[in-house]
């Protein structure tokens, strides 16, 4: 089986966040390195209306981090 790339699974409050953390709790057991970032209160359009939930910013910022960093990760690898 190929090594699967890094992945980044935000959950929030209201919309499918049990089944999101199964998703992230899943890909851990398949050996793929996950970062879970979960916004507890906020809904979906944290990402898109970011300016209007007081948490936005601050999930915006964890998701782009985590990203950033298994980027990273995977340019260090390849080297």
């Amino acid at each position: 089986m190929p090594e699967l790339d890094p992945e980044v699974a935000a959950v929030l409050e209201r919309v499918k966040r049990d089944e999101g953390k199964l998703y992230a709790q899943k890909l851990r057991d398949a050996g793929v390195a996950v970062e879970l970032i979960e916004a507890k209160g906020q809904i979906h359009q944290v990402f898109s209306w970011s300016g209007a939930f007081t948490m936005g910013p601050r999930v915006i910022d964890q998701a782009a981090a985590a990203i950033r960093a298994a980027m990273e990760e995977k340019a260090s690898v390849k080297e």
